[in-house]
């Protein structure tokens, strides 16, 4: 679920009689457009400096893989809510397109499935929630209990994107200040060309104390090029909601190392099954495809075991990707 802004054009609104709002582009100026710290082994051993303890208290770490509740994958990938292995979660079973979505790409989209999921089941109901770039809108059934709105703009991929509820540019939504009681942007910022102009806007149609959540790609190829812009760390995540007005921050990632491992393993596999001026033909990348396969097979089989393994790396600071949780003060 993307949402693309171009630096180049700014939104004109506008409300057509079946009340759907939408937006055109028009070219602008080039202008416009708490926590618990990571275990670190070498700090424990050694008394750490003044300097060095007084930058970790002035920035928070991020949230260790190991507080983040786990989601336990069968060869279908999860099958009911509580497979999140959270307090409270009942058994009731997933929707089968949200079952589907998470298993096109499982060891990235359960992590952020378990974010969204922990997220919508904190939300009373009747909350007003904004799904910021929705594009085909897998979540959706997470928040049946909400009050559900959608927004992309309208040069999506997706071909959900073309129902969703507004139309526009996430630098300038159509919607009143303090609108929204929730905020919800998976997979967006890494698209857009100023992420801190999107951010203050989310900001912007937040009422006092509503609360974001935002997922991000850390290791991921390029992709819906060319508006592919940006690789947050947790550190600039922190830094752009915290610029833009939001407080009570918490990152944290959404796998561990050995699931990034297993991950680049499949990327490899997908990238040889698509036929390059013929060269697949050639002896020589059948057999390296064959030697691939074999050693990354183990990999990606424990991968889907769940996040042990993940534990067991937890010291090295190579996600997927991060989840970020704000608020609003007020």
């Amino acid at each position: 679920m993307l949402v693309i802004v171009n630096g180049a054009t700014r939104s004109l609104i506008r409300q057509n009689s079946s009340g759907r709002i939408s937006a055109s582009s028009v070219p602008v100026s080039d202008g416009a457009k708490s926590s618990n710290r990571l275990p670190i082994r070498l700090a424990e051993r050694r008394a750490m400096t003044p300097t060095a303890d007084a930058m970790r208290r002035q920035r928070p770490a991020v949230v260790p893989l190991r507080s983040i509740p786990r989601l336990c994958m069968d060869r279908r990938g999860p099958t009911t809510a509580d497979a999140l292995n959270c307090p409270g979660v009942t058994s009731e079973p997933l929707p089968s397109e949200l079952r589907v979505h998470v298993n096109e790409v499982p060891l990235v989209r359960r992590g952020i499935f378990a974010a969204v999921h922990e997220f919508s089941r904190q939300l009373p109901t009747g909350t007003r929630i904004l799904d910021a770039g929705a594009g085909n809108a897998p979540y959706a059934r997470l928040f049946d209990h909400c009050e559900y709105v959608t927004a992309d703009w309208g040069h999506s991929v997706h071909e959900g994107a073309r129902r969703v509820d507004i139309v526009a540019s996430l630098e300038d939504l159509p919607v009143s200040d303090g609108r929204f009681d929730a905020v919800l942007a998976t997979e967006v910022l890494e698209h857009v060309e100023n992420p801190e102009a999107v951010a203050s806007e989310l900001h912007r149609v937040l009422v006092a104390g509503g609360r974001l959540c935002m997922t991000t790609p850390f290791v991921w190829p390029l992709h819906e090029e060319p508006y592919d812009f940006y690789r947050y760390t947790p550190h600039a995540l922190r830094s752009i909601l915290e610029r833009t007005g939001f407080g009570d921050i918490v990152v944290s990632p959404t796998s561990g190392f050995f699931t990034t491992i297993a991950q680049m393993c499949e990327l490899g596999l997908w990238s040889q099954r698509v036929e390059s001026h013929g060269r697949l033909a050639s002896m020589r990348l059948n057999v390296a495809r064959g030697l691939w396969r074999a050693w990354s097979r183990p990999l990606r089989r424990l991968a889907r075991r769940g996040r042990q393994l993940d534990d067991i790396f937890a010291d090295v600071p190579l996600p997927l990707g991060y989840q970020a949780i704000a608020r609003k003060p007020g």
